[in-house]
């Protein structure tokens, strides 16, 4: 979690790894400083990242259909 100061927004990290579990990339959502406290927060970032990842396993396997052999 990082503050993005003169933002308004609250910067939250997500790791992601492989197999392995060595961390090959950062993920980060920004989350809007309403005041709302932190746990308001930390539950709306991982409300997005769900979001995030729906959409990627949905297009992941629409091109992953794409390339498909067709029989």
């Amino acid at each position: 979690m990082e503050i993005m100061h003169g933002t308004g927004v609250v910067r939250f990290f997500f790791a992601i790894n492989n197999e392995e579990k060595e961390k090959i990339a950062d993920f980060h959502i920004d989350i809007p400083n309403g005041g709302a406290g932190v746990h308001a927060m930390i539950e709306e970032a991982h409300r997005r990242m769900n979001d995030v990842l729906r959409q990627w396993l949905y297009m992941n396997e629409v091109m992953r259909q794409s390339y498909e052999p067709k029989v």
